[in-house]
Protein backbone atom coordinates (compact mmCIF):
# COMPACT_ATOMS: atom_id res chain seq x y z
CA UNK A 1 0.00 0.00 0.00
CA UNK A 2 1.31 3.35 -0.81
CA UNK A 3 2.49 5.89 1.93
CA UNK A 4 -0.01 8.86 2.13
CA UNK A 5 1.17 12.04 0.64
CA UNK A 6 2.62 14.66 3.06
CA UNK A 7 0.58 17.73 3.27
CA UNK A 8 2.03 21.13 4.74
CA UNK A 9 -0.51 23.50 5.94
CA UNK A 10 0.78 27.19 6.92
CA UNK A 11 -1.20 29.93 8.75
CA UNK A 12 -1.36 32.20 11.44
CA UNK A 13 -5.18 31.30 12.30
CA UNK A 14 -4.76 28.47 14.57
CA UNK A 15 -9.07 28.07 14.45
CA UNK A 16 -8.27 27.49 10.38
CA UNK A 17 -5.18 25.54 11.10
CA UNK A 18 -6.79 22.92 12.78
CA UNK A 19 -10.05 22.81 10.42
CA UNK A 20 -7.53 21.77 8.10
CA UNK A 21 -5.97 19.40 9.51
CA UNK A 22 -9.25 17.76 10.47
CA UNK A 23 -10.52 17.53 6.65
CA UNK A 24 -7.17 16.40 5.33
CA UNK A 25 -6.81 13.91 7.28
CA UNK A 26 -9.98 12.48 7.40
CA UNK A 27 -8.76 12.28 3.82
CA UNK A 28 -6.67 10.58 4.30
CA UNK A 29 -3.64 12.48 4.05
CA UNK A 30 -0.69 12.88 6.54
CA UNK A 31 -0.90 16.72 7.13
CA UNK A 32 2.18 18.66 9.40
CA UNK A 33 1.32 22.45 10.43
CA UNK A 34 3.39 25.84 10.99
CA UNK A 35 2.23 28.63 12.27
CA UNK A 36 3.75 30.88 9.91
CA UNK A 37 5.93 31.33 6.80
CA UNK A 38 9.36 30.65 8.60
CA UNK A 39 8.37 27.96 10.35
CA UNK A 40 6.98 26.56 7.20
CA UNK A 41 10.34 26.83 5.71
CA UNK A 42 11.92 24.86 7.89
CA UNK A 43 9.82 22.19 7.36
CA UNK A 44 10.40 22.04 3.94
CA UNK A 45 13.94 22.34 4.51
CA UNK A 46 13.60 19.00 6.19
CA UNK A 47 12.04 17.73 3.29
CA UNK A 48 9.10 14.79 2.64
CA UNK A 49 6.88 17.68 1.94
CA UNK A 50 4.45 17.10 -1.35
CA UNK A 51 1.82 19.88 -1.25
CA UNK A 52 2.23 23.06 0.81
CA UNK A 53 -1.46 24.49 1.78
CA UNK A 54 -0.25 28.39 2.49
CA UNK A 55 -2.48 31.77 3.81
CA UNK A 56 -0.82 34.61 1.24
CA UNK A 57 -0.80 36.85 4.33
CA UNK A 58 1.60 35.70 7.16
CA UNK A 59 3.83 37.61 9.38
CA UNK A 60 7.24 36.61 9.22
CA UNK A 61 7.21 35.20 5.78
CA UNK A 62 4.59 35.83 3.41
CA UNK A 63 2.74 33.01 0.77
CA UNK A 64 4.31 34.24 -1.56
CA UNK A 65 7.72 34.60 -0.01
CA UNK A 66 7.49 30.74 0.73
CA UNK A 67 6.37 30.19 -2.24
CA UNK A 68 9.56 31.28 -3.94
CA UNK A 69 11.70 30.01 -1.09
CA UNK A 70 9.79 26.06 -1.40
CA UNK A 71 10.39 26.02 -5.07
CA UNK A 72 14.09 26.59 -5.05
CA UNK A 73 14.10 24.05 -2.80
CA UNK A 74 11.53 21.52 -4.07
CA UNK A 75 10.92 22.35 -7.67
CA UNK A 76 8.31 20.01 -8.50
CA UNK A 77 6.40 20.72 -5.27
CA UNK A 78 3.15 22.27 -5.44
CA UNK A 79 1.99 25.37 -3.69
CA UNK A 80 -2.35 25.90 -2.99
CA UNK A 81 -2.72 29.56 -1.74
CA UNK A 82 -5.46 30.69 0.87
CA UNK A 83 -6.29 34.20 0.07
CA UNK A 84 -8.67 36.80 1.29
CA UNK A 85 -11.14 38.23 -1.10
CA UNK A 86 -8.68 41.75 -1.40
CA UNK A 87 -5.68 39.62 -1.88
CA UNK A 88 -6.77 37.62 -5.63
CA UNK A 89 -4.49 40.17 -7.31
CA UNK A 90 -1.51 38.85 -5.40
CA UNK A 91 -2.72 35.38 -5.56
CA UNK A 92 -2.72 35.30 -9.77
CA UNK A 93 0.95 37.19 -9.58
CA UNK A 94 2.05 33.88 -7.33
CA UNK A 95 0.37 31.60 -9.71
CA UNK A 96 3.02 33.24 -12.25
CA UNK A 97 5.35 32.67 -10.10
CA UNK A 98 4.51 28.74 -9.62
CA UNK A 99 1.75 28.50 -7.56
CA UNK A 100 -0.77 25.70 -8.42
CA UNK A 101 -3.96 27.41 -7.76
CA UNK A 102 -5.62 29.51 -5.04
CA UNK A 103 -8.56 29.62 -3.16
CA UNK A 104 -10.26 32.31 -1.95
CA UNK A 105 -11.26 32.54 1.91
CA UNK A 106 -14.33 31.24 2.92
CA UNK A 107 -14.51 28.13 0.99
CA UNK A 108 -16.34 25.09 1.20
CA UNK A 109 -14.53 21.56 2.23
CA UNK A 110 -15.51 20.20 -0.89
CA UNK A 111 -13.60 22.62 -3.11
CA UNK A 112 -10.29 22.32 -0.66
CA UNK A 113 -10.28 18.34 -0.99
CA UNK A 114 -10.69 18.58 -5.13
CA UNK A 115 -7.61 20.97 -5.30
CA UNK A 116 -6.06 18.65 -3.25
CA UNK A 117 -6.66 16.01 -5.02
CA UNK A 118 -5.89 17.51 -8.56
CA UNK A 119 -2.47 18.86 -7.23
CA UNK A 120 -1.23 15.49 -6.11
CA UNK A 121 -2.56 13.70 -9.55
CA UNK A 122 -0.47 16.08 -11.19
CA UNK A 123 2.36 15.65 -9.27
CA UNK A 124 2.05 11.63 -9.34
CA UNK A 125 1.62 11.89 -13.68
CA UNK A 126 4.63 13.95 -14.02
CA UNK A 127 6.90 11.65 -11.89
CA UNK A 128 5.68 8.62 -13.70
CA UNK A 129 6.59 10.53 -17.16
CA UNK A 130 9.85 11.24 -15.66
CA UNK A 131 10.30 7.49 -14.50
CA UNK A 132 9.17 6.22 -18.03
CA UNK A 133 11.46 8.68 -20.01
CA UNK A 134 14.53 7.45 -18.11
CA UNK A 135 13.45 4.13 -18.32
CA UNK A 136 13.48 5.00 -22.18
CA UNK A 137 16.63 6.96 -22.39
CA UNK A 138 18.35 3.53 -20.48
CA UNK A 139 17.05 1.40 -22.76
CA UNK A 140 18.39 3.59 -25.60
CA UNK A 141 21.88 3.39 -24.13
CA UNK A 142 21.70 -0.14 -23.82
CA UNK A 143 21.12 -0.75 -27.89
CA UNK A 144 23.56 1.75 -28.38
CA UNK A 145 26.06 0.27 -26.59
CA UNK A 146 24.89 -3.19 -28.15
CA UNK A 147 24.96 -1.92 -31.66
CA UNK A 148 29.11 -0.18 -30.76
CA UNK A 149 30.03 -3.70 -29.49
CA UNK A 150 28.49 -5.39 -33.07
CA UNK A 151 30.25 -2.78 -35.14
CA UNK A 152 33.63 -3.67 -33.16
CA UNK A 153 33.27 -7.13 -33.42
CA UNK A 154 32.38 -6.84 -37.69
CA UNK A 155 35.22 -4.44 -37.82
CA UNK A 156 37.67 -7.20 -36.03
CA UNK A 157 36.68 -9.70 -38.13
CA UNK A 158 36.85 -7.46 -41.32
CA UNK A 159 40.63 -6.78 -40.51
CA UNK A 160 41.34 -10.30 -39.68
CA UNK A 161 40.15 -11.38 -42.98
CA UNK A 162 42.24 -8.46 -44.83
CA UNK A 163 45.58 -8.60 -43.09
CA UNK A 164 48.17 -11.00 -43.16
CA UNK A 165 48.65 -13.20 -40.39
CA UNK A 166 50.76 -12.46 -37.33
CA UNK A 167 54.68 -13.39 -37.84
CA UNK A 168 53.81 -16.16 -34.81
CA UNK A 169 51.91 -17.48 -37.21
CA UNK A 170 53.80 -17.23 -40.68
CA UNK A 171 56.56 -18.78 -39.00
CA UNK A 172 54.93 -21.44 -37.88
CA UNK A 173 53.17 -22.07 -41.43
CA UNK A 174 57.05 -21.88 -43.08
CA UNK A 175 58.63 -24.38 -40.75
CA UNK A 176 55.95 -26.84 -41.47
CA UNK A 177 56.50 -26.44 -45.01
CA UNK A 178 59.57 -27.11 -44.39
CA UNK A 179 59.23 -30.15 -42.11
CA UNK A 180 56.57 -31.49 -44.81
CA UNK A 181 59.80 -30.46 -47.80
CA UNK A 182 62.19 -32.06 -46.04
CA UNK A 183 60.33 -35.35 -45.13
CA UNK A 184 59.63 -35.62 -49.00
CA UNK A 185 63.44 -35.01 -49.61
CA UNK A 186 64.23 -37.55 -47.51
CA UNK A 187 62.02 -39.90 -49.33
CA UNK A 188 63.16 -39.15 -52.56
CA UNK A 189 67.51 -39.62 -51.12
CA UNK A 190 65.81 -43.44 -49.88
CA UNK A 191 64.83 -43.97 -53.22
CA UNK A 192 67.92 -43.08 -54.98
CA UNK A 193 70.00 -44.82 -52.79
CA UNK A 194 67.83 -48.49 -53.33
CA UNK A 195 68.03 -47.57 -57.23
CA UNK A 196 71.71 -46.79 -57.20
CA UNK A 197 73.34 -49.45 -54.72
CA UNK A 198 74.75 -52.29 -56.23
CA UNK A 199 73.28 -55.86 -56.38
CA UNK A 200 74.73 -58.53 -55.25
CA UNK A 201 73.99 -61.48 -57.48
CA UNK A 202 72.53 -64.77 -55.94
CA UNK A 203 75.01 -67.82 -56.13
Amino acid sequence: MAEPATLLVADDDPGLRESLERTLTREGYRVVLASDGRAALERVQAGGVDLIVTDLRMPGLTGLELLRAAKAIMPDVDVILLTAFGTVEEAVKAMKDGAYDFLTKPFRREQLIKLVDKALERRDLIGHERDERRHDQGRAGQDRCRQLVAQALAAAGRRYQEEPAPREQRLHGLALAGTKLGVAQSREGQLEVAHSAPVTPVV
